[in-house]
């Protein structure tokens, strides 16, 4: 699911939700948040250090979190940043068959379905 759709549907259930993409802003949206969506569909390296802080900021906050590992098995660089990402204390991971089996197995998937 894109990162635009997840904000409007949280939009319509009347919750308010923002997405960040820069790691100064991390430390002051996090502790306020009720809970944090990683989305990797746009996988850049500065964008995974702006997760990884994230995750670290909610976890110490005692926020639930959820990776959307989006073609987690497509590329190596994809399945190792959710891999590290799942290193940490996670709430929930979110993802198709394919996906989940590429994370399960830590290794890339050649059958990887892109649907994005």
């Amino acid at each position: 699911m894109s990162m635009d759709l997840v904000a409007n549907v949280l939009l319509s259930a009347g919750t308010s939700s923002v997405i960040i993409h820069s790691i100064e802003e991390i430390p002051n949206f996090i502790p306020k948040a009720h809970a944090l969506y990683i989305n990797v569909e746009i996988l850049k390296l500065n964008w995974l250090l702006t997760m990884k802080l994230a995750v670290q900021v909610a976890n110490l906050n005692k926020r639930p979190w959820v990776l959307e590992q989006v073609v987690a098995g497509a590329s190596y660089f994809r399945l190792k940043a959710c891999l590290e990402l799942l290193r940490t204390k996670y709430t929930f991971v979110r993802g198709n068959a394919y996906e989940i089996m590429a994370l399960f197995k830590g290794s890339e998937n050649s059958n990887s379905k892109v649907n994005s």
